[in-house]
């Protein structure tokens, strides 16, 4: 066993976090805090030429491993969120036709007076404009 397997950190204990991101953010820390004291374990007056070979061997270790790990469980939480986001308004856009024009026009009036008759008549609605409805 050389010096620097040695002093090749192993695996870390779960950070904990209440989410993906947190737990992953805990777990850089905990990485990069490892990584210091890996480096400030290696005795003064070493050698520069092993100091260079050693300095790859820590993005091998469990440790430094397992950061790609909860890198990926954020991204895959990410992308489940803007699916989910985006489910509620998919397939809601209006063609390029003059008659699909039209159909949204009376179904975003229609609502207008629905959401207007709910607030009373008096009262302006805050829906903003429609598909083709002008702003005054």
């Amino acid at each position: 066993m050389s010096t620097f397997q040695r002093h090749l950190p192993g695996s870390l204990p779960d950070p904990g976090g209440a989410d993906s991101v947190s737990k992953a953010h805990r777990r850089q820390q905990q990485v990069a805090n490892l990584y210091t004291r890996w480096r400030g374990s290696f005795p003064d007056g070493i050698d520069l030429d092993k100091l260079k070979d050693a300095a790859g061997q820590f993005a091998y270790t469990d440790a430094a491993v397992q950061v790609p790990e909860v890198i990926a469980a954020v991204t895959a939480d990410a992308a489940a969120a803007a699916e989910k986001r985006d489910d509620p308004v998919k397939g809601t856009t209006v063609d390029g036709d003059v008659a699909s024009h039209n159909t949204a026009q009376r179904y975003w009036d229609r609502t207008q007076r629905t959401l207007g008759s709910i607030k009373g008549p008096e009262q302006p609605t805050d829906s903003g404009p429609g598909p083709r409805e002008k702003r005054h």
